[in-house]
């Protein structure tokens, strides 16, 4: 198989366990997902880590203890289980980025870090289907599908 194209009818039909989209600002079918997963999305970008309480900040100071405060990136990809409201088992958001070869290539990584399961993607609006083609780090052979954003 190779690298295929589905239209906006054909984008939310089952065959891929894995999707990958872009964030919301630059990804049109946003509003088109399914209202829980819309809502876990949503819900991750206004989440904040907490910070460490200061009775335990002193505590870790006074036993020379390292202080562990773990931040998440903002760029970080965000991996959801969607296997209750959607036809696919994952769906990865990946921030975009102003041009096509480092987004290609996130997606690329993020695709092969969890063992190349079979994959949709969902095009930022600023990426054509041929910059994501020309870009894609893998073989051309390989099977996935993109949906382009327009």
């Amino acid at each position: 198989m190779a690298i295929s194209t589905l239209n906006r009818a054909q984008a939310f039909g089952a065959g891929c366990d894995l999707w990958i989209i872009p964030e919301k600002n630059n990804f049109s079918f946003f509003n088109k997902l399914d209202w829980y997963l819309n809502f876990q999305l949503t819900k991750s970008h206004l989440h904040e880590s907490q910070s460490l309480s200061p009775q335990l900040k002193s505590i870790t100071n006074e036993n020379q203890l390292p202080q562990f405060h773990i931040e998440l990136e903002k760029t970080a990809p965000l991996l959801v289980s969607a296997e209750i409201g959607l036809p696919t088992k994952r769906v990865v958001e990946i921030p975009s980025s102003d041009e096509a070869k480092p987004w290609t290539t996130r997606v690329y990584n993020v695709w092969a870090n969890l063992d190349r399961p079979t994959l949709r993607v969902f095009l930022p609006t600023n990426i054509n289907v041929d910059d994501f083609k020309t870009n894609w780090p893998g073989s051309k052979t390989e099977d996935l599908t993109i949906v382009p954003s327009i």
